[in-house]
């Protein structure tokens, strides 16, 4: 993540650099400007891949998030139903031992 931003802060300077040479120099061709609106136009894409893969990456991990927190309600559900069944039939043994005892 860092490393994409200095890649990005350093495409952003190297053609802020070039136009400012261009422009100083007042001699720039057809060529030297295409080739600096197609770089400008990589950065501006690269910038918004990179908010791109944010935001599902983001998604992706909340809803990972979501389905490992329901994973362990679920777990923790059919921990408590169990242990409940549990206690009612040994209830129900109890009862049944006192009835034999009549």
């Amino acid at each position: 993540m860092m490393r994409q931003r200095r890649e990005h802060r350093q495409a952003i300077e190297s053609v802020a650099r070039r136009v400012a040479q261009a422009l100083s120099a007042q001699e720039v061709s057809a060529e030297e400007l295409e080739q600096l609106r197609q770089l400008r136009e990589s950065v501006v894409g690269t910038r918004r891949a990179v908010v791109e893969n944010r935001e599902r990456l983001r998604t992706e991990n909340a809803e990972r998030a979501q389905r490992l927190r329901d994973e362990r309600e679920q777990r923790r559900r059919e921990r408590l139903n169990a242990q409940q069944a549990e206690i009612e039939a040994r209830r129900q043994a109890i009862q049944e031992r006192r009835n034999a005892r009549r």
